[in-house]
């Protein structure tokens, strides 16, 4: 079962969706998969997108549901081929797939009315609209109804729309592959009758800036093909762990694998750039502070609040230095990944969003502290400098500001005035929501490498030739590298993708 299939049930189960309607439509669904499996998971995926639409405008999401799953039945009477094609999609071929709305319509009319009506026009509001002519109606739909279908047809034609704009490679839009950026412009472009609605969807993370293909794009092959029902233990053991399970695995990893490829000027499996900074003790270390962030999700699920959460951070730095030698060389790793993983715990517990949505959300969490956790937060920075005696080389300045955010504000314009290359690019990340996570992460997903290792090589160089002709030194682009490796590992396309090989 892929993600996009164990989504459609767990929409099934939010909605409250019976079995006897359940297998309605997975009826329905079985025909459209067997005939063109791409139309079968763009359906899906439509029919997700949009009972969350509804939800965020405050419709019921059901019909939208309902209708976005079946939209594109009708295409089940399309010929396959005219089905899959990318390029030189010609008038011929869009004069066979007009009929598919109508199609569909006949289909569903008399078992599933509403959504019938709905996906009968949602190719109605395009440049070039169809059908032209509607069939009369089954049912006697009243003035309130009727608006109701239009309006939800109308939301059904914009996730269908931003859907194939943001999964498929086609020559529809003007170009084979859409950039991360472009996909607002591009949507409000295409539907201006609609733009209040399709900025509001972006401002909630519905609609996101990056392409919902990015992971699907990394086809890595696996050491061992996995049959279905492998797929399904795997898939069972990862839903059997809650989120701060989920949390500390990922902590782990992302700072576990961070220092093996081979990055020049830092630690890696070949070189220790210093007796104090082995791979054993990155390894270690990153091991340890998982333990520390499982008990933040904790608390943040219990409390539903950031504030007090700062004690979890000094508890890292303490924690990663249990069985090792060495001194604090996890200190950023815990900087950069506390917020992120207050802001899954508190916004994003399923990892139903993504990754540029819950960074900019980052920046909420961190005003949502309290002066205690400033506090938490220099006393953890001076354990940091203790355990590798230089606390005399770099002492952590006191502040009396009202939230965390303020902190790393002020220290920015300090470290501006002081022009120290390190400090601004430290405490620019939690200013301005990881510009250089953002750069890297972007060069990661974007990588043509099937290798993991050479993926996280070009994210580590694009982290550090900075646009800005500031040139990041090894210790922070490593401490970046294992951020965008636990955004990667948080939001993977699934959860047993076989990202590490």
């Amino acid at each position: 079962m892929s993600k996009t299939e164990s989504l459609l049930y767990q929409t099934f189960s939010r909605l409250n969706i019976g079995m006897p309607e359940q297998t309605s439509i997975l009826l329905y669904l079985d025909i459209i998969k067997r005939r063109d499996p791409a139309t079968y998971f763009h359906s899906l995926r439509v029919g997700i997108l949009g009972s969350s639409m509804a939800n965020h405008l405050s419709l019921n999401p059901k019909p939208l549901f309902y209708a976005g799953l079946l939209h594109d039945i009708g295409k089940a009477l399309i010929d396959p081929h005219i089905l899959r094609k990318t390029k030189g999609f010609n008038k011929k071929d869009f004069e066979e797939i007009k009929p598919h709305p109508l199609y569909g319509y006949f289909m569903l009319r008399d078992i599933h009315d509403f959504s019938a009506e709905i996906l009968l026009r949602h190719h109605r509001f395009g440049h070039h609209p169809y059908p032209k002519k509607l069939p009369k109606s089954s049912a006697p739909y009243g003035k309130k109804t009727k608006k109701l279908i239009e309006k939800y047809a109308r939301l059904l034609a914009l996730a269908d729309f931003y859907d194939a704009l943001t999964t498929r490679k086609n020559d529809k839009f003007g170009k084979q592959h859409i950039r991360p950026g472009e996909i607002k412009n591009i949507l409000i472009f295409y539907n201006r009758d609609v733009q209040g609605i399709i900025e509001e969807l972006f401002r909630k993370g519905i609609f996101t800036e990056i392409p919902s293909s990015v992971f699907a794009k990394k086809e890595i092959l696996p050491y061992l093909s996995l049959n279905e029902e492998i797929k399904n233990i795997l898939l069972s053991a990862e839903h059997s762990l809650n989120l701060s399970e989920r949390i500390a695995r990922n902590v782990a990893l992302a700072a576990a694998l961070e220092p093996i490829p081979d990055k020049p000027g830092a630690t890696t499996r070949l070189q220790d750039i210093k007796e104090s900074k082995t791979l054993e003790m990155f390894v270690s270390g990153g091991v340890n502070i998982g333990l520390a962030f499982s008990h933040l999700a904790d608390y943040i699920q219990k409390h539903r609040t950031a504030e007090s959460s700062y004690q979890f951070c000094y508890q890292a730095m303490a924690l990663s230095k249990i069985r090792r030698a060495g001194g604090k060389i996890n200190q950023g790793i815990i900087e950069f990944l506390f917020p992120i993983a207050i802001a899954q715990s508190m916004h994003d517990p399923d990892s139903r969003k993504n990754i540029l949505w819950i960074l900019e959300k980052t920046k909420d969490v961190l005003k949502d502290t309290t002066p205690a956790d400033v506090a938490w937060l220099i006393k953890m920075k001076r354990l940091g400098n203790r355990l590798s005696a230089v606390e005399h080389k770099y002492p952590v300045k006191v502040r009396n500001t009202s939230n965390v955010f303020n902190y790393y504000y002020q220290e920015l314009r300090d470290e501006e005035k002081k022009r120290n290359t390190a400090g601004i690019i430290h405490n620019r990340q939690f200013v301005l929501v990881y510009p250089d996570v953002k750069r890297g992460l972007d060069a990661f997903l974007k990588s043509k490498e099937p290798k993991f290792a050479k993926r996280v090589i070009e994210a580590y160089e694009a982290i550090r030739n900075n646009p800005n002709n500031m040139r990041i030194g090894p210790g922070l682009a490593s401490d970046f590298i294992a951020i965008i490796l636990y955004l990667v590992f948080s939001y993977s396309a699934s959860p047993i993708e076989e990202i590490i090989n």
